[in-house]
């Protein structure tokens, strides 16, 4: 039930638009004497979220091309004034022309647009929705101020995995509207209700307070079942305005940055209503239980931080951390099944089974000084790199070898020297390539592995930077279908080898790893800056967030893929070893979770 402003400030529907912030370095520039804003457009196909190559956009100076390999057009653009709309055609032979009206691209900020091109024409309009909304029913009004009878004490709850959203792809209430009910993501949800919700150009201590009241909202109504028989919420006014049409850098950092926190009264999550103003939450009979926005964006600009502008609005509750994010810790002593994640790639056209097509898998990892030094890279060529498989002679990170006689191929990522090192074969021929950047140094590092199906280049990056490359070897190195290769071959194994053989000429990883990712595209082609919770896009095959663990203690349950969320494609820990691994650990990684920016938190 939250405001849709109707001032400049107010934001349009959207589609959502998940390419890294690394991968949107301006594809055509502008020279700017004033303002200038980011815009990145993915164009894809509606049915199959394939990129769409060669599509023409037509749009402001910049922007006007055709997409990339990826199916992107990226740019930077001038602007008259901080804020500006712009309206952007795409077309492509045998789809429909899509357009958008009124997308308004923010001075300092990145506009993410994704096209879904059908059969038919797509003409959608980011309009400026109504400021005012409607009096809350009687039961809305009781439930704000006071819980429903026997409503639980909700502190050791988990946040939603997902929310069910009735979708009517207009942003106003319309309970007589068709609608068909689609199942989100939690925090993809987010993403796309709060750029409709809230002021992107405002202070960032006011779009985080707007993150938390629009998360709790929603995570209320999940809690009590749904507010609709068949749904938690409503796409429009009636609940929160929701449409995958448009993000924003900036609301996308603000829902990140407080994933991790909760807001409750006397340990209950309750609906966090808001309106543009506080005096029309004391008109609604709302007083203490209600946010001004544009309240919010004033005590921001005066030093106000999220936590107190939330417990000021909202009386008598508390802001507290309670995510404990995870990671996996490996401690080298996977060896006969055991102290290792073995991930399915038996499971259809998506997973984590990429080599069909041109592919990127990255992760970001930790290493102490004097870890995985096995078969120092720099001295042992012959035994390492430019052959066959020498990177099973490293510590093995990722392993996604057969067993038995060839069929398409095989690959493997593992750590020698401290460095990383890569190996590839498609069935006749091989090589691995070693990188030159020693990762093993106690920092997190991105490491990421590009690489084309058509003549088969492989490149090492090591936080955004291109560390080695080298021609390996051409076509499909997906695993077959159906094949019998025995219990352990249709699965990638994460922290050690597959396998198991001798255990000191072909260790296993030792170190801490985050975020997984798979994707059936070459991401990366340019030094790029690496974002740290990696986004979910039309690329995106598989992506493990390792964020399973309740905190720290031994890894003995599944591990949950992120996209397509489905039970076949989760990976599961086989805990064992001595010492026994893998270990949850509660994350430390800045880059990822975000942490160093969390204020003291004032609230009683």
């Amino acid at each position: 039930m939250l405001d849709i402003l109707s001032r400049r400030f107010a934001l349009l529907i959207v589609i959502l638009a998940v390419a890294p912030l690394g991968a949107l370095a301006p594809q055509d520039t502008l020279a700017a004497q004033g303002p200038a804003g980011n815009v990145g457009l993915t164009v894809v196909d509606a049915t199959t979220g394939q990129p769409i190559i060669g599509a023409q956009v037509d749009g402001p100076d910049g922007l006007t091309g055709v997409t990339d390999s990826a199916g992107q057009r990226r740019a930077r653009l001038a602007l008259p004034e901080p804020e500006w709309p712009i309206s952007v055609t795409v077309r492509a032979p045998g789809y429909g022309d899509w357009t958008l009206h009124g997308a308004r691209v923010l001075a300092d900020d990145t506009l993410y647009l994704t096209a879904r091109l059908g059969s038919l024409p797509i003409t959608r309009a980011a309009p400026r929705p109504a400021a005012e909304r409607g009096g809350l029913t009687a039961a809305e009004l009781e439930a704000a101020l006071d819980l429903p009878p026997g409503y639980v004490d909700q502190t050791q709850w988990p946040i939603p995995a997902t929310i069910r959203v009735r979708v009517t792809d207009s942003p106003y209430c319309n309970t007589s509207a068709p609608y068909t009910v689609q199942t989100v993501d939690f925090r993809q949800y987010l993403k796309n209700v709060l750029p409709n919700e809230w002021g992107a150009s405002w202070h960032r201590e006011s779009i985080r307070a707007g993150a938390v009241a629009v998360k709790m909202y929603a995570w209320y109504m999940i809690s009590l079942g749904g507010k609709w028989p068949d749904a938690d919420v409503y796409d429009s006014t009636c609940d929160q305005v929701y449409n995958p049409d448009i993000a924003y850098a900036s609301t996308n950092a603000a829902v990140d940055d407080t994933f991790g926190w909760r807001l409750t009264r006397d340990g209950k999550v309750f609906p966090t209503y808001y309106r543009a103003y506080a005096t029309q939450c004391a008109d609604a009979g709302l007083a203490g239980k209600c946010l001004g926005q544009w309240d919010s964006k004033s005590q921001a600009d005066a030093g106000a931080t999220f936590d107190q502008i939330l417990t000021g609005a909202y009386v008598n509750t508390r802001v507290n951390y309670f995510l404990a994010n995870t990671m996996l810790w490996f401690n080298g002593s996977a060896f006969v099944n055991n102290g290792r994640v073995q991930i399915p790639i038996d499971t259809g056209a998506r997973g984590a089974d990429v080599g069909a097509a041109d592919f990127t898998l990255e992760f970001w990892m930790r290493a102490l000084p004097g870890q995985n030094m096995a078969f120092d890279a720099t001295r042992t060529p012959a035994n390492t790199c430019d052959v066959n498989d020498g990177w099973i002679k490293g510590s093995v990170v990722l392993d996604r070898d057969i067993v038995g006689a060839a069929a398409y191929g095989d690959y493997g990522l593992a750590l020698a020297g401290g460095r990383v090192t890569f190996g590839i074969n498609n069935g006749l021929a091989g090589t691995t390539l070693c990188g030159v950047t020693d990762v093993t140094d106690g920092s997190w590092h991105h490491v990421a592995i590009t690489r084309r199906r058509s003549d088969g280049w492989l490149k090492i990056w090591v936080d955004g930077r291109l560390d080695a490359e080298v021609d390996g070897p051409d076509g499909d190195v997906s695993y077959q279908d159906g094949r019998t290769g025995g219990a352990v071959d249709p699965y990638l194994v994460v922290g050690g080898r597959k396998i198991d053989s001798d255990p000191v000429l072909k260790p296993s990883f030792t170190g801490w790893l985050d975020e997984l990712r798979f994707s059936n595209s070459v991401r990366y082609s340019a030094t790029f800056t690496p974002v740290g919770r990696f986004a979910l896009d039309a690329a995106v095959t598989a992506l493990y967030r390792f964020d399973d663990g309740s905190g720290p203690g031994a890894c003995t349950g599944s591990v949950s893929d992120s996209y397509p969320a489905s039970p076949a494609a989760a990976g599961a820990c086989v805990y064992g070893g001595n010492p026994a691994g893998p270990l949850w650990a509660i994350n430390d990684n800045p880059l990822v979770n975000r942490k160093v920016w969390l204020p003291i938190i004032h609230a009683p």
